[in-house]
């Protein structure tokens, strides 16, 4: 037992000491590269980063579309009112009415909420 823990540390204390200039290697600069496996890395992440783009433009257009939609209804709902007739304010005749009946319904009108 002796001898292998001192032969582990001659071994230890021999590549510590050497200060030969084989002893530390530095890759070649020409011939180093990220691999496969770098390729594969930078790859995935380039069609994820398509794919999330690509669905983020969706949902932006389906978000203008829904809030333009809205937009239109309310519109709509606006002008079918003002088409309708709706009163335009308290004591106002609906549409078609002659001026006179107006005048005598509006007269009407306030006569009732005030007694």
């Amino acid at each position: 037992m002796a001898t292998v823990f001192s032969s582990a540390v001659m071994a230890v204390s021999g590549l510590a000491s050497s200060t030969q200039p084989d002893a530390i290697r530095t890759p070649d600069a020409d011939t180093v590269s990220p691999g496969f496996a770098g390729f594969l890395a930078v790859f995935f992440i380039a069609v994820a980063t398509v794919l999330l783009i690509r669905s983020m433009t969706k949902h932006m257009r389906k978000v203008k579309f829904m809030a333009d939609q809205v937009e239109r209804t309310e519109a709509e709902a606006a002008g079918s009112a003002v088409a309708a007739g709706a009163p335009a304010g308290p004591g106002s005749a609906p549409a078609g009415t002659p001026p006179e009946a107006a005048s005598t319904q509006a007269a009407s009108t306030q006569a009732t909420s005030q007694g």
